[in-house]
């Protein structure tokens, strides 16, 4: 009897041991999952933080013309200092800052003690070598012309790689006759970040003094590769970093005038002395454009909405300008021009399918972006199209433009 207890004792140790056993290991796999999901907490509460931070510094950029080359880590820039005031809590371990990784394009970090918690790129909008004309409709130039052309900031052979118009349809160039040409000017690109001794390749020169089209040209033999084709380009939301659906959206960021077919010029230039982003509803003739040389040298921008637009006189204006105008290709435009104060200055061009008309010495320095698919653009004129990038005011508020670059963020 004796030893029945002292083994039934013994088996209950053993069994208490065992559970014992059991219950410690439990306890220790439960406090395991506890570390972990608190560090699971911790990371994705950091990373939640550095979302947030990251679409803050996004907006501060999209809002307060601030370049993100000033915002390199421990800048003594006062827009660094503002960044992590307004995006960062001021008990907070965390930094914001902006690195390069190619030609305007930014990582914008958040890294808490020293270490990157999220990141996502951004890329300027500055000219972004599209050309100093984009024109989405067919387009005729007849005359003289010269451009002073934009720039890639990709170089050939160690000299850069220009771009003078971006075409969706095609050019016709008509040669006046005499010594008038369609002339890139190889040593004349302006740049953002100039360059001594900068000059355009060759094969980015185009020097034609011909009669010719870019639809017989398919070998590129008269028109270099300074003229780029491309189908797809889509200048509204290049210009404007919105979709076309947004454009009452684009629009709330302009003083929004409506246009005239005599002295458009004097509206403008009325409504130019108080704002620097004009957007004209409907018909526009600048006529000689008088009213607009003496605006100062400040980066603007003019925008032509569903309109007519004519010039017919030497003006030199310092900004950028969008014509855009989705009229059907069916619409006849020749009762409006008999209006219009450039009307009896179209000489050659059929006013029927001309949307946009120049006539004379007209130059947008800022850029000029003739967004008319369904019909054509003319000039009749001999003129030096000088651009320079820094007149090319926004698309928006800010004279900085930025976007999420593709696939960095939530690409929805």
């Amino acid at each position: 009897m004796k030893q029945k207890g002292a083994m039934t004792l013994l088996t209950t140790a053993l069994l208490l041991s065992v559970t014992l056993l059991l219950v410690l290991g439990s306890y220790k796999t439960t406090f395991h999952q506890i570390k972990v999901a608190q560090n699971e907490l911790r990371s994705r509460t950091a990373h939640w933080s550095g979302e947030g931070a990251l679409e803050c510094f996004f907006a501060f950029l999209k809002t307060g013309n601030v370049l993100v080359s000033d915002l390199a880590k421990g800048s003594s820039h006062a827009n660094y200092a503002t960044l992590q005031s307004l995006c960062l809590d001021s008990s907070s371990s965390a930094v914001l800052f902006a690195e390069p990784t190619s030609a305007d394009v930014y990582r914008l970090v958040y890294q808490v003690d020293d270490v990157d918690i999220v990141n996502k790129s951004v890329q300027l909008a500055s000219s972004g070598g599209n050309g100093a004309i984009i024109a989405t409709g067919y387009f005729v130039i007849n005359g003289g012309v010269e451009i002073w052309p934009d720039v890639t900031g990709n170089l050939i052979n160690g000299d850069q790689e220009c771009v003078a118009i971006t075409y969706a349809d095609e050019i016709e160039y008509i040669h006046s006759g005499g010594a008038e040409k369609l002339e890139t000017l190889q040593d004349q690109p302006k740049m953002k970040n100039p360059v001594a001794g900068a000059k355009c390749h060759s094969s980015t020169a185009t020097s034609l003094s011909t009669t010719k089209s870019t639809s017989e040209d398919k070998d590129k033999s008269f028109f270099k590769n300074d003229f780029v084709k491309d189908t797809s380009i889509d200048p509204f939301e290049s210009f404007f970093q919105q979709p076309r659906s947004a454009i009452d959206t684009v629009k709330n960021d302009y003083s929004v005038i409506q246009g005239v077919p005599v002295n458009c010029d004097q509206k403008i230039a009325n409504e130019f002395a108080s704002t620097d982003m004009v957007w004209v509803e409907g018909d526009c003739d600048l006529g000689d454009g008088h009213d607009l040389t003496g605006l100062p040298a400040t980066p603007r921008t003019l925008v032509i909405e569903n309109g007519l637009f004519g010039v017919y006189s030497a003006v030199k204006f310092y900004g950028a300008i969008y014509h855009l105008n989705t009229e059907p290709a069916t619409t006849d435009f020749s009762a409006r021009w008999a209006n219009m104060e450039s009307g009896p200055y179209l000489g050659p061009a059929n006013p029927k399918d001309v949307a946009h008309y120049q006539g004379g010495a007209f130059e947008s320095t800022g850029a000029l972006i003739i967004d008319v698919p369904y019909k054509k653009s003319y000039f009749n004129n001999s003129m030096k199209f000088i651009f320079d990038p820094d007149a090319k005011g926004g698309g928006g508020s800010n004279i900085y433009r930025y976007s999420w670059r593709k696939g960095s963020w939530n690409d929805l």
